[in-house]
């Protein structure tokens, strides 16, 4: 029996807010339009062809706003980087494994697109979780938040933030890919040892 002061919709429920969005109803792969850019998209069942297109369109997959022409140049300089060639082979082992080291030369793409492979494949945002990437520095973790919206074109601290000592540069229940140094993720360990609010922990410079 629906309340008559509000919707009858699970996904406006406030008793259910602490569920994940899937099980509020909310965007998966499942119920999306075929006009939207992840339409066909399930968790780790994703493959290359399906996020290029993604990339490759005019709508932003996460915030469904137009994309801008500077994500478009953008996009054209990461298509070059030795990593993004590697992407139909990473999906497919990070698809059928759970534990993954990777090794890769400077300036190869690693840090800042594996997490945004990863973004698309896990779809952290569907499950009210998040991608975390370690850095061993504030200082990358900062600036590397920082390209890596600038290359998904969101605004850092919503879509894609950072931790670090005395700044939390996320949102919380948007936030769905976050940079942090690895005294940080230490910390969350300490209070959640489980980490439940990740899907997906990289390791980076591990």
């Amino acid at each position: 029996m629906a309340d008559s002061r509000g919707s009858s919709k699970p996904r406006d429920n406030p008793y259910l807010a602490h569920l994940p969005p899937s099980q509020r109803g909310v965007g998966t792969g499942s119920n999306l339009t075929e006009k939207e850019p992840l339409y066909g998209f399930l968790p780790r069942k994703v493959n290359g062809a399906q996020v290029r297109k993604a990339m490759d369109g005019d709508v932003n997959p996460f915030t469904k706003l137009p994309l801008s022409g500077q994500y478009k140049k953008i996009l054209e300089t990461r298509k070059k980087l030795p990593v993004f060639a590697q992407m139909d082979e990473f999906l497919k082992i990070f698809t059928d494994n759970q534990i993954i080291v990777m090794v890769g030369e400077t300036g190869s793409g690693k840090t800042t697109q594996i997490p945004q492979f990863v973004a698309y494949s896990d779809l952290p945002h569907t499950k009210g979780k998040m991608v975390a990437c370690t850095q061993p520095r504030r200082v990358a973790a900062m600036s590397v938040a920082k390209r890596v919206a600038d290359e998904m074109d969101v605004q850092l601290g919503r879509h894609v933030g950072y931790s670090i000592r005395f700044e939390d540069m996320t949102e919380a229940g948007t936030t769905f890919l976050k940079y942090m140094t690895d005294g940080m993720l230490l910390r969350e360990a300490m209070n959640d040892p489980t980490l439940e609010r990740y899907s997906t922990i990289i390791l980076d410079e591990a």
